[in-house]
């Protein structure tokens, strides 16, 4: 191969490795994956499930993360066999999900029965 053919070939794999670079980089921040903490996904698995319904919704501070954007839920949560309760989460939300989660929306949730005001939706 001559020079100029290495220099052009060397080129071509560059500009390959920025598109695809940034290709993932816009899909994760798009798509991204759930973000949750380790208390949270511990709640998901022993948690008991219950219906909820937001009563409103607040920046939560603004950041993201992996596609996810932290807000702030007031919630009204309606456990079986209990009064239902108010309560306020603060969570990382799929961006591709958050028209979902409006006020007046009906979701699920996962409530700690030793301690029912700690609570983590359900995505």
């Amino acid at each position: 191969m001559t020079e100029s053919k290495v220099a052009t070939a060397s080129l071509i794999i560059f500009i390959l490795i920025v598109v695809l670079a940034f290709t993932i980089y816009v899909l994760y921040n798009t798509y991204g994956f759930s973000v949750q903490t380790e208390h949270e996904k511990q709640l998901l698995r022993t948690g008991v499930s219950a219906p909820a319904r937001i009563i409103d919704i607040a920046p939560g501070g603004g950041r993201t993360k992996g596609g996810n954007i932290e807000s702030r839920y007031r919630l009204e949560v309606q456990p079986e066999g209990m009064a239902a309760y108010n309560v306020e989460v603060t969570t990382f939300v799929l961006i591709r999900k958050k028209h979902l989660l409006v006020p007046g929306a009906s979701i699920t949730v996962k409530y700690d029965p030793q301690n029912p005001t700690d609570v983590v939706i359900v995505q």
